[in-house]
């Protein structure tokens, strides 16, 4: 019970909306929560759990009170995909391999590089791919043919 009102307290994104730190600190959590309570001593595992939950909190702060320090805690959104063109050095930068970005277009359904006119990797780790607007039109032509007005 203790555990899942710590987790409350957290807030309430899901861990894919999280970032790396925090999903660091939720993991953390549940593993300094875990070994007290195999050993029956519960007020050790509240006690470290509350440590880590303000911990969650403080950093939640401190990005707000301070917007500069987003950059350190979390960092700041990559883009991949600029006019159709994959831009190298940012993929370097945040260790991906052109087929990973390629794999990750084919599961948004884009077939070319191209079709993208700005691909944005986010903080969280998802992917931002607004279409280019030849393809938007082309899509919501084919679109159309299907939809019933």
């Amino acid at each position: 019970m203790a555990v899942i009102m710590l987790l409350h307290i957290a807030g309430k994104r899901s861990l894919a909306e999280t970032t790396v730190s925090e999903a660091v600190l939720r993991i953390s959590i549940g593993a300094v929560l875990i070994q007290p309570l195999a050993l029956k001593n519960e007020w050790e595992a509240i006690y470290a759990g509350t440590l880590l939950i303000i911990g969650i909190v403080i950093l939640a702060k401190i990005q707000i009170w301070i917007p500069k320090s987003r950059k350190f805690i979390i960092g700041v959104p990559s883009v991949l995909i600029n006019d159709g063109k994959m831009k190298l050095e940012e993929l370097k930068k945040a260790r991906l391999t052109t087929d990973e970005l390629q794999g990750s277009l084919r599961l948004k359904n884009i077939g070319n590089v191209e079709d993208v006119e700005l691909a944005i990797l986010k903080s969280n780790g998802r992917y931002r791919l607004p279409l280019s607007q030849t393809k938007y039109l082309q899509l919501k032509k084919i679109f159309k043919k299907f939809w019933i007005y």
